[in-house]
């Protein structure tokens, strides 16, 4: 009897641990400006980013809004970046090559990562490696532009 009993406790806490699991899904929400690129980059070009990492940590969907205030970028490309707020880092993922003739100033790229898309594995050589980076703040998005090569919007994932 107390065996049934016991058993009647641990199994919801088992089911409630495996749903737990089952909706470890993560977003990230980011914020991209000129003013946190290193050295700072004075543009009124803006963009927002929404990272969806699925339950399993084998894939990121993202969408990528960006809104080029002074229509100056003519062309921009997109990459996931490794380096803590503040520095420099290398490419680890393309997001985007050159934008389409005709950009007219906003932009929108939408895509889904997955372990093929990491070409650097500075910040991991797996999805679920690149998602523990950016948890500990080390990953970033930087937007291109010919006037800025280097980077003309970049935002920290956090």
């Amino acid at each position: 009897m107390k065996i049934l009993s016991s058993l009647s406790l641990i199994i919801p806490c088992l089911m409630a641990l495996s749903t737990a699991v089952a909706d470890s899904a993560v977003n990230f929400r980011v914020l991209l400006s000129g003013d946190q690129e290193v050295p700072p980059v004075a543009t009124m070009t803006t963009a927002t980013a929404i990272l969806h990492v699925d339950n399993d940590r084998q894939t990121i969907r993202f969408d990528l809004d960006i809104d080029d205030g002074e229509a100056i970028l003519g062309a921009a490309g997109a990459h996931l970046h490794c380096a803590p707020e503040g520095a420099n880092g290398p490419v680890v993922v393309f997001l985007a090559g050159m934008s389409p003739p005709g950009f007219n100033g906003r932009l929108r790229i939408s895509g889904t990562l997955s372990d093929a898309s990491i070409i650097n594995p500075a910040c991991g050589a797996s999805i679920e490696e690149l998602v523990d980076a950016i948890d500990g703040g080390g990953v970033y998005i930087n937007v291109h532009s010919p006037d800025h090569p280097g980077g003309e919007i970049r935002g920290q994932i956090y």
